[in-house]
Formats: C-alpha cells, structure tokens, sequence
C-alpha cells in the first residue's frame, strides 16, 4: 500500500466539546488495491463496529481549474466514476 499526498492514513480519537469522536486523516483509493472495494468501505465498516452513529463525509477534489487554490471550498453538483469508462 502506498499513501496519496496529504493522506496520512491516521485514524484520530478525540474530543469536540463533549462529543466522542474519531477522524479519518487520508482514506483507501480503489487504484491502490487493485479495484477491491472492500478494503476501501473497511473504514467505514470499521466504524460502524466501534459505534459510530452519525458520520460527516467531506470530499477532496482535484481540480483542474487553475483559478482553484489548495483549501479552496466548493460544492459538487456531480461527479465522473472513472473507472466506469471503457479506455481504448
């Protein structure tokens, strides 16, 4: 396994007021593993074993937009599964 910049592949346990609460720093790219799902919903899975209730998901997208500079904030309004198309 290798890690994507900026992923540190950490799983974090803290508190936020008096919230229990775990964090994920980077996550599982299907290209590393060779496509297999399973290892990528492991987290999730995972957390839903420790008792995770609620869950607050966030996307880090590359751009290709020049005029986009790192921490910039954006809202998605669709996406492009890759891996669905047929390379020729």
């Amino acid at each position: 396994m290798f890690l994507i910049k900026g992923h540190k592949g950490n799983l974090l346990f803290g508190y936020i007021g008096d919230r229990y609460v775990l964090c994920m720093q980077g996550r599982f790219h299907p290209y590393e593993h060779n496509m297999n799902k399973s290892l990528c919903v492991f987290p999730i899975r995972l957390m839903h074993t420790l008792g995770v209730e609620i869950i607050i998901l966030s996307n880090a997208a590359g751009g290709i937009n020049r005029d986009f500079e790192v921490g910039d904030i954006l809202i998605n309004k669709d996406q492009i599964f890759m891996p669905a198309f047929k390379w020729i």
